[in-house]
């Protein structure tokens, strides 16, 4: 009886053992996949700009180059797309206070043709880095691009997510 009793608590005391390190393992598991399944969906994006180059068949070195041209593009447009959207937001909240006052009819008005300005400004800067980056393409990538625009206009995308981001 002494030997069951030994034998029955060395037993006890080995599955409590195991089945805090089974715990404390299953939850370090558990960590570990839910910080990949965050890094995997941050990571996930459209593959726009992998299509686009592929299709142009770009090198790398013209690959480099787009990329500064988009950034200064980006950066150029940020200020003027910061101020497209607070004019949209201050349309909204005026029509929101006072939707039939001549008041707010000549406010909206104005922010209106503020707007059309700032589109304006954005598509000259949207010319400027388009031949910027066209002058990085040789006559075969030119043509390519003006079919894939040419799709574009017809509603047709290249791209799964439907945007044609990149021309």
């Amino acid at each position: 009886m002494n030997k069951k009793g030994l034998l029955t608590l060395i037993l006890g005391i080995l599955i409590i053992a195991c089945g805090t390190t089974n715990m404390a393992i299953s939850k370090e598991v558990a960590a570990a996949s839910t910080q990949i399944s965050a890094e995997k969906t941050a990571v996930k994006r459209c593959p726009c700009k992998k299509i686009f180059e592929e299709r142009l068949h770009m090198d790398k070195e013209q690959i480099k180059l787009a990329d500064t041209n988009r950034k200064k593009e980006n950066e150029e447009l940020k200020p003027i797309n910061s101020k497209i959207r607070a004019d949209y937001k201050k349309i909204n909240e005026i029509k929101s206070a006072n939707p039939s006052d001549e008041a707010t009819m000549s406010q909206t008005q104005k922010l209106k043709e503020e707007l059309t300005l700032l589109k304006q400004q954005k598509a000259e800067i949207k010319v400027k880095y388009n031949k910027n980056f066209e002058s990085y393409l040789n006559k075969d990538q030119k043509q390519e691009l003006q079919k894939m625009r040419e799709e574009k206009k017809a509603g047709k995308s290249c791209c799964p997510c439907g945007k044609n981001r990149y021309y």
